[in-house]
């Protein structure tokens, strides 16, 4: 059974950037896609984080490096890695809905896109 060794599992590929216009996401989905990639159950910090990344793509229009998201909820990298272990980026990415950057889309400074500029 995929993923009952605790390995977690890789979230299937998806197309880059935020989700078309009208696209739904349900936060109760999450729990269940969540078991699926081998994560246990949920608690406070793993919504703390998800909600964050959320957010802050909703707000800038992109995806969010987990640098960023780790300044805004005060989780280290490593806590983030001990949350949502493997590819904690696409992990974060796949559970809310949004896909996460790549090279091409993400400066690795602070995860702007080429040529955006800080507010």
């Amino acid at each position: 059974m995929p993923g009952s060794d605790r390995t977690p599992r890789r979230p299937p590929a998806r197309r880059r950037g935020l989700p078309p216009a009208g696209h739904e996401w349900a936060p109760e989905d999450v729990p269940a896609l969540a078991r699926a990639l081998g994560l246990g159950p949920l608690d406070d910090h793993h919504w703390k984080v998800l909600s964050a990344y959320r957010e802050e793509a909703v707000r800038t229009g992109h995806p969010v490096s987990l640098e960023r998201i780790s300044s805004i909820t005060g989780l280290d990298s490593r806590e983030l890695s001990r949350l949502f272990p493997g590819d904690c980026e696409a992990i974060v990415a796949h559970l809310t809905g949004i896909q996460r950057p790549t090279s091409d889309q993400a400066d690795p400074r602070g995860g702007r896109p080429p040529g955006r500029t800080a507010p």
